[in-house]
């Protein structure tokens, strides 16, 4: 198998790994996979191919050209049954090469990108090849896309790596910034230790950096509850600002977790010195004691509303939190409650509760009481499309902010200003802008200063950014912004109202997160895409550690639908897989998975599970190694496929490989087995053995005369006897037709076999029911015996036959054991057989003619061609000695084919001398069944240049009857030729009178054995006159055979036949006699003296 080219050479892997899992799942020779010309065009490009298809290695293909064409244009598997008989070949594909050819498409992102196709030469694809052939393509695929995948993660790496490169520098520039700020930033790790203490805010403490940083910040605080209750809970995870002193310094603390994948890896925090606000601040909680005791003894407010806001309960009935008194108000709804836009923000938060499926925060003011009252909310989401709704007074918190926003107003804008872009901005228009500003958008100060704030946000954002000012908010927000220079660029913006240089100002920070929300976008994407595609495969994919735990990182969903497992359970569980594997599997499975993880190499087994309901599930593993940006391998990705049914379907094609699929019994291939290795057992042992043959006795007649059916129950109900009538460690096998054989082992003597064929006999003897008729069967049966492991296989079988067959000639329905005499007379039969075959080679066949005579006037008008075998030093050879043998052999076939020619060629030099004669060759049941037998008897009187009428062809009774619609399909296309057809030894077989009349023979030849009781005591003339009656009737012209006496001849004509033959008129004669008796023109019969006139048999 070859690939395109070195450039892309994992891919092309994979590409060759599923290609030739195809073809040795298909059985075929050859195959390609095209994928999509990435130079562009309509066009695909072969990247692997195997067999015959490596020659047009890195070629390309048009929309519709041949197979791999058709799939890619119609996007649907494909399969031509026979290639060369298609009609949109490939020209430059030699004719019998490819057989049965089909292809899939492969698929990516619902787009053909792709095509996979096999050829098979001896052909036989069906749908079920079809529907392998997709499972492959669609394999293929997901190889595809992982190898994309696997690009794009790469590039997401090295992004991140600049990413965090670029925080880097900002730290260095922050810490720089920080540094000269009167505030102080520090960082605690996961233990509570200072990783990071900058700022001149330490000096007032007494402490220097280098003094703090290592020292745990639970050492500091000492044996305050409070602040060690706050860190605790900010290394939990919690967001919060607390107040603390140190050394009479009272700093306001905000803690922040840092978070890595959702684990808390520290906590950064930002101290800011409030001494003297927390001074001003006691002097005004002094004088509003009685005000903040009365807030402290108000609980929160719980609301549960539908989606449309309306009020379902209402647990507090303090008017100040609920915007008015709560009675009347069940049933109604916020619109109807609340002013506007008040309802709006309401609607909305319980909108993106029930959408979102989880809990939203909000804040909001509420006149009550005569004033504006700022409260805090979070709304979660119930069944039944309801939300809670808890809302506390944060009024106060409120209150505090403001006044903490205008004490640090100038701090926040120094610290933002060296990080994020700051405009400052008065009713609306700008006053100042930073350095960042310009960078992010490209414009000089002066090209901003007084134009309006909104100018350069996207149109289609600027409503939101209006809404955002107008309603005060200070969270963050997103928008899109247009450079100088046309280009837009995300921001992300957060704004407040503050004094500054004694003037109402508005401050607006901004972030330039054009690049994250790309990463994020491209990121969400391909999350998405491998996610749908992982769930819609039907296999499980998993992801594991490469560490000695072996432990799940993901599993996809499928796998509860195939092992009846979660996929938590099995992230969870990390013996799951060990106590699921099938126990006599788990030794070498476990031993698999650790060679492969040591090497690092990727890994492919089949092996079984056991699923939760106690299901044995065969599953095919492939799994591949990831590796970190070190090339460190990390995590082994793997494909699991249920491949239950694949290995059922084996199963049963194993047990269809070594049984007979009509009885279920072992066929004869597991037979020959089982015998090879009772022959090793006995000869260790010193064990007799024995093998039955088993044949039915006029098996063919019951199957011609009933059917097929009749015939194939007849079989079953027999093999279902023969196995009631053994040992339980006997074997019992049919070979084939109805031929069936037993294996005795262990047993005392050969008497015991001669007793279990008597036991065969006996189940026979009682009738059959089959086709609701009682049928009677019996057996012939041939044993050979084995003392100790003596002769071989071959040797055991062959007795068997010979004995069987010795059964046969003796009478049938009995057995017969088998002797060496049984072998002479076998080694006779294989002398004639090779002497046979080297007469083929000698031309040792000779022909002689017997004439067929006109009863009337005795005039000669045909000639049977008679075969005789001239064997050098023994004489002639009847045919009954050697033509049952040629057609058991077979080579009846060629002999009938030498004796056509010689006798056509015969027929058309006498035609010239007596044109109307015609001569009469016999033709075997297998000559019959030769599929073109009709085109080579044309050809052979195309090459003697007879023509059809000068031949006549004699088909047995039991031959047209052998296989009927074969046989009269045959016939039909001889008689089409214009040859004459005749059915021989009419009499002496089955065939019926509605088969006879479809037949399309012109002569009937009574068989001799009813002429010869003509003119005699016991005259048949009652039956012949029948025969010959039925013969008019049906159209055909009688013919008389072995017409021998004077009294034969008169009650045949008497009995209105007009033709026959025998040695009345003529013995069989060689060619030069025929030859003479033509050219003489005599008639025969009516007292002519002839010589070589004789009774007897006419020796055909």
């Amino acid at each position: 198998m070859r690939r395109s080219s070195k450039a892309g050479e994992g891919l092309d892997r994979i590409l060759e790994r599923v290609l030739a899992h195809a073809l040795r799942m298909l059985a075929a020779a050859h195959g390609y996979v095209y994928l999509v010309d990435p130079s562009g065009g309509e066009r695909v490009r072969m990247r692997v191919a195997a067999g015959h298809f490596e020659r047009f290695l890195g070629t390309a293909l048009r929309p519709g050209e041949g197979v791999g064409g058709t799939v890619w244009k119609t996007g649907r598997p494909f399969m031509v049954e026979d290639y060369d008989a298609w009609a949109h070949r490939r020209r430059d594909v030699e004719p019998g090469l490819l057989g049965s050819v089909m292809g899939a498409p492969l698929r990516s992102g619902g787009e053909v990108v792709g095509v996979i196709s096999v050829a098979r030469p001896e052909g036989g694809f069906g749908e079920r090849d079809l529907q392998v052939l997709v499972e492959c393509a669609e394999l293929a695929a997901l190889a595809l896309e992982n190898a994309r995948l696997y690009a794009e993660t790469r590039e997401e790496l090295a992004a991140r790596r600049r990413v965090e490169e670029a925080l880097r520098q900002s730290e260095m520039r922050l810490r720089a910034v920080v540094a000269g700020s009167p505030v102080t930033i520090f960082a605690l790790d996961a233990s509570g230790a200072f990783t990071l203490a900058e700022g001149r805010g330490l000096e007032r403490m007494g402490l220097l950096p280098d003094e703090v940083v290592g020292r745990s910040a639970f050492e500091l605080i000492g044996d305050d509850p409070r602040l060690v209750g706050d860190l605790r809970r900010a290394l939990a995870g919690e967001n919060l600002a607390t107040v603390a002193e140190f050394g009479g310094v009272s700093l306001e603390l905000h803690l922040s977790p840092l978070l890595r994948e959702g684990r808390v890896e520290g906590v950064i925090g930002v101290a800011t010195d409030i001494t003297e606000r927390i001074a001003a601040e006691r002097r005004l909680k002094e004088s509003e004691s009685e005000l903040r005791a009365v807030f402290s003894a108000m609980t929160d407010a719980v609301l549960v509303l539908d989606r449309e806001g309306r009020y379902l309960r209402i647990s507090s009935t303090d008017p100040s939190l609920l915007y008015g008194p709560a009675e009347g108000r069940i049933g109604r709804t916020v619109s109807e409650v609340l002013p506007r836009e008040k309802a709006q923000i309401f609607l909305g938060t319980i909108r993106r509760a029930l959408e979102s499926g989880e809990t939203v925060s909000v804040e909001y003011e509420l006149p009550t009481g005569g004033r504006e009252r700022w409260f805090s909310a979070r709304v979660s989401p119930m069944s039944g499309e309801r939300v809670v709704w808890v809302a506390r007074d944060i009024t106060e918190r409120k209150e505090a902010e403001r006044r903490l926003r205008e004490s640090e107003e100038r701090f926040r804008v120094l610290a933002d200003a060296a990080l994020e872009g700051l405009v400052i901005s008065e009713r609306g228009r700008i006053l100042e802008v930073n350095r960042a500003y310009t960078e992010i958008l490209g414009y000089r100060p002066e090209e901003v200063v007084g134009s309006p704030m909104l100018e350069r946000i996207a149109p289609e954002h600027q409503e939101l950014a209006r809404r955002r000012i107008a309603a005060g908010y200070d969270r963050p927000y997103e928008v899109e912004a247009v450079r100088k220079d046309g280009r837009r660029v995300h921001l992300e913006i957060r704004g407040r109202a503050a004094t500054y240089r004694g003037r109402r100002v508005r401050i607006t920070a901004m972030r330039d997160i054009t690049e994250r929300k790309r990463s994020e976008r491209e990121l969400r994407e391909a999350q998405e895409q491998y996610r749908r595609l992982v769930e819609q495969l039907p296999a499980v994919v998993y992801v594991d550690r490469m560490d000695d735990t072996s432990s799940n990182l993901y599993t996809s969903p499928q796998t509860e639908e195939i092992f009846g497992y979660s996929p938590r359970e099995w992230t969870s569980d990390p013996e799951l897989f060990v106590r699921t594997l099938h126990p006599e599997d788990r030794e070498s499975v476990l031993a698999a998975h650790a060679r492969a993880n040591a090497r690092a190499e990727p890994l492919e087994l089949e092996y079984r599970l056991i699923a939760r309901d106690g299901r044995v599930v065969w599953v095919r593993d492939s799994s591949i190694v990831l590796r970190d940006e070190g090339g460190n391998p990390r995590w082994r990705q793997g494909l699991m496929v249920d491949i239950t049914e694949q290995k059922n379907l084996e199963q049963r094609l194993v047990h269809l490989a070594f049984h007979d699929p009509l009885t279920g019994l072992p066929n004869r291939a597991l037979f020959m087995d089982r015998l090879k290795h009772a022959l090793a057992r006995a000869g260790r042992s010193g064990d007799v053995l024995a093998v039955l043959f088993i044949d039915l006795d006029n098996f063919k007649f019951i199957n011609d005369s009933l059917g097929h059916e009749a015939g194939d129950r007849l079989l079953v109900a027999v093999a279902r006897r023969l196995s009631g009538a053994t040992r339980p460690g006997d074997t019992v096998a049919r070979l084939g037709g109805d031929e069936f054989t037993v294996l005795l082992e262990d047993i005392p003597d050969r008497g015991e076999a001669a007793r279990a064929a008597e036991r065969v006999a006996e189940v026979l003897r009682e009738p059959f029911r089959v086709a609701g008729r009682e049928l009677f069967v019996s057996a012939s049966v041939g044993i050979s015996v084995s003392a100790a492991g003596s002769g071989s296989v071959e040797e055991l079988m062959r007795g068997a036959d010979l004995a069987m067959y010795e059964a046969k000639r003796e009478g049938k329905n009995r057995y017969r054991v088998f002797d060496f005499g049984m072998s002479r007379t076998a080694h006779d039969r294989l002398r004639l057989e090779n002497d046979l075959r080297r007469a083929l080679e000698r031309d040792e066949f000779r022909l002689h003619y017997q004439p067929v005579v006109r009863l009337g006037d005795g005039k000669v008008v045909g000639l049977e061609a008679l075969l005789r075998w001239e064997r050098p030093g023994r004489g002639i050879t009847p045919p009954d000695r050697f033509v049952p043998l040629a057609e058991e052999t077979g080579m009846i076939v060629e002999i009938g084919r030498r004796v056509l020619r010689m006798a056509c060629s015969r027929a058309a030099e006498w035609r010239r001398i007596c044109p109307s004669v015609a001569v009469s060759v016999n033709v075997s049941a297998r000559q019959l069944r030769t599929p073109d037998f009709a085109d080579e008897v044309e050809r052979i009187l195309h090459q003697a240049r007879l023509e059809p009428c000068g031949l006549v062809l004699e088909v047995t009774e039991s031959a047209a009857m052998d296989e009927p619609g074969e046989a009269a399909e045959v016939l039909r296309g001889l008689r089409e030729l214009g040859v004459g057809l005749a059915l021989d030894d009419f009499g002496t077989g089955y065939s019926s009178l509605s088969y006879l009349k479809r037949l399309p023979v012109s002569f009937l030849k009574i068989d001799r054995s009813f002429v010869e009781g003509l003119g005699g005591e016991a005259d048949s003339g009652v039956l012949v006159g029948g025969v010959i009656a039925l013969s008019r009737e049906l159209g055909f012209e009688p013919v008389a055979e072995g017409v021998e006496t004077p009294g034969q001849l008169e009650r045949l004509l008497e009995l209105g036949c007009e033709l026959g033959q025998g040695y009345y008129f003529a013995s069989p004669m060689p060619e030069r006699a025929a030859e003479e008796l033509l050219r003489s023109g005599a008639r025969l019969g009516a007292g002519a003296n002839l010589p070589g006139r004789r009774h007897g048999a006419d020796g055909r």
